[in-house]
C-alpha cells in the first residue's frame, strides 16, 4: 500500500524533515502510521469547533501536521533512555494555537476578533 496524504500531513513534507530521500520506500507504512496519529489529533482539536475533518486543509496545517508525524515517528525510533515528550507536546500545542486563531477566531489567552484590551487608552467616546 502506498501512503502519500492523510487528511493532513504528507509524506513527502514528512520525509523531507527526516531527512529519509523520497525514494526509500522502506519505513512508509510507519510513517503512515504516524501520520495519522498526527491527524487523529488535529481531528479531536478540529472537533471542538463540529468541522471533522477539513475537506481542504492549508498549507499551514499540513505542514503542522506533518512535523507532528515526523516528531512521533522519531519519538518511537529513539531509544528509551532518551525519550522525552517535549517535542510532541510543542507540537500539539503549536496546532492547537493554530486551530484556535484559525477557526475558532482565538488567541492563546482565549481572547476572540475585535476584543482586545483598551490599554492604549481608547475608550470609544473619542472624536
Amino acid at each position: 500500500m502506498s501512503i502519500t496524504t492523510t487528511d493532513y500531513a504528507d509524506l513527502k513534507e514528512v520525509k523531507e524533515r527526516l531527512n529519509i530521500p523520497q525514494s526509500d520506500t522502506n519505513s512508509d507504512e510507519k510513517i503512515g502510521a504516524h501520520m495519522r496519529d498526527a491527524d487523529s489529533f488535529i481531528n479531536s482539536q478540529i472537533g471542538v469547533h463540529d468541522l471533522v475533518p477539513l475537506t481542504n486543509p492549508d498549507k499551514h496545517l499540513i505542514s503542522l501536521a506533518s512535523g507532528l508525524s515526523s516528531t512521533l515517528y522519531n519519538y518511537w525510533q529513539t531509544p528509551a533512555k532518551d525519550r522525552t515528550l517535549d517535542g510532541i507536546k510543542a507540537w500539539e500545542d503549536r496546532i492547537t494555537d493554530y486551530l484556535r486563531a484559525r477557526y475558532g477566531q482565538q488567541d492563546r489567552a482565549g481572547k476572540t476578533g475585535r476584543t482586545f484590551s483598551s490599554t492604549n487608552g481608547v475608550t470609544g467616546t473619542e472624536s
